[in-house]
């Protein structure tokens, strides 16, 4: 008795289920079906769920008998029809006879995530198969879970460093494991300045045009999530002796550049 290789191992949420078994020499069939807590399981595991899983000391919840009226020396193929299993879900299907067993895990549903960069962490959507939106699933890393907002997004917070993990994507009783790359904090702040040489004349006012862009893990975030920005103008003059202006309390735009005005010392060297 065992299930036919061409059997698939999952299933839209609205299929109907049959599997295929090859038989011989079973006169009788004996059908055990286990609805498996995915959420539990994975979560205690952290490995994906297998046929191994053990089972002892648990009650099925739907168990049947068929019976077969073929010659014990005859090879056939029979598909069994599972209407229990309804729904999403994961589930352990055993099949006994003649005192031997073999078993089929059957995935109907399916989970996966989209994820974007923010500045306070990494965004996570979770999508069904057809890739529609599943607004009641929720993220599991570890022992935290995280809810979605109101705009559907999952905010997980960067970590202290970069690192490998196991996440979790939660409906009820159902999960899915994926792996997750849970990003350190890591910001840059980008800067191009613009100097007309023309305007560098000893004693005279110039002006330095500034472009800036602040990226966390090389995507672009809002400016205004900078704080107290201040701009150095260092220069050295023709002496070696060096002056540095400070302007405090700048406003940072993406939209647009910041010009700012500095004083250009006598016999300057160098900016």
């Amino acid at each position: 008795v065992r299930f036919a290789p061409t059997n698939p191992s999952t299933f839209k949420t609205d299929d109907s289920v049959a599997l295929t078994l090859d038989l011989k020499n079973t006169p009788e069939l004996l059908i055990r079906i286990y609805r498996l807590n995915a959420r539990n399981i994975l979560s205690k595991q952290q490995a994906a769920i297998s046929t191994a899983i053990d089972l002892d000391g648990v009650v099925p919840n739907v168990q049947r008998n068929l019976t077969y009226a073929q010659k014990s020396d005859l090879r056939h193929r029979e598909s069994i029809q599972l209407p229990e299993l309804e729904g999403q879900g994961v589930w352990i299907v055993e099949v006994l006879a003649g005192g031997q067993r073999s078993r089929a895990l059957v995935q109907k549903g399916q989970l996966a995530s989209i994820l974007e960069i923010s500045d306070a962490g990494q965004l996570v959507r979770i999508v069904n198969a057809q890739g529609d939106d599943v607004p009641t699933a929720t993220v599991l890393i570890g022992e935290r879970e995280f809810q979605p907002e109101k705009d559907g997004w999952i905010l997980i917070p960067f970590d202290q460093t970069t690192q490998l993990k196991n996440m979790l994507l939660v409906d009820g009783t159902f999960a899915v494991l994926e792996p997750f790359n849970h990003l350190g904090e890591a910001y840059e702040l980008r800067a191009d300045f613009l100097i007309t040489p023309q305007s560098i004349l000893s004693g005279n006012r110039s002006a330095v045009v500034v472009r800036t862009q602040l990226l966390a893990h090389n995507q672009p975030i809002p400016l205004e999530n900078l704080r107290d920005i201040e701009l150095h103008a260092r220069s050295i003059d023709l002496d070696g002796v060096s002056n540095t202006q400070v302007f405090k309390n700048l406003k940072l735009d993406e939209n647009q550049e910041l010009t700012q005005e500095f004083n250009v010392p006598p016999r300057l060297a160098g900016i």
